[in-house]
């Protein structure tokens, strides 16, 4: 049954139409206690977040009495962090530089595939990759 049916007053008195007396009183008691169910969660769920806000609270209260201060705090846990807890890739330095057939300078690592314009300089040129390595 669609939630659309049981809003509209009309829809409901159609499906209701051959329901008796008994059947009415049987879904207004089944109807009740889902209401109690919904109104029992939503009571959870606010004194958990009650529960949650008074923790908070007595942290910053504990800070105020140790003199310290929110911007402090951040500081202090973020120190050494990086996103996911990993640290973060060097850079490599370019083994390779080339000019490609458009006129553009480019330089490559040597890690991964090599990129489509070397390619296609090597096969135009004939020539093996460690011609244009860069010399350190």
């Amino acid at each position: 049954m669609d939630l659309k049916l049981l809003l509209n007053l009309r829809s409901l008195r159609s499906v209701l139409k051959n329901a008796t007396y008994a059947d009415l009183n049987k879904i207004i008691e089944n109807l009740e206690q889902i209401k109690y169910e919904f109104q029992a969660r939503e009571e959870e769920e606010q004194a958990k977040q009650a529960q949650r806000e008074a923790k908070f609270q007595s942290v910053l209260a504990n800070m105020n009495e140790l003199g310290l201060t929110l911007e402090e705090f951040n500081a202090y846990t973020s120190q050494g962090e990086s996103k996911g807890g990993k640290k973060p890739r060097r850079t490599m330095k370019p083994k390779y530089r080339y000019t490609a057939l458009d006129g553009s300078v480019n330089e490559w690592t040597g890690q991964g595939k090599i990129p489509k314009l070397f390619k296609q300089l090597l096969d135009a040129e004939g020539r093996d990759k460690e011609y244009y390595r860069i010399q350190e």
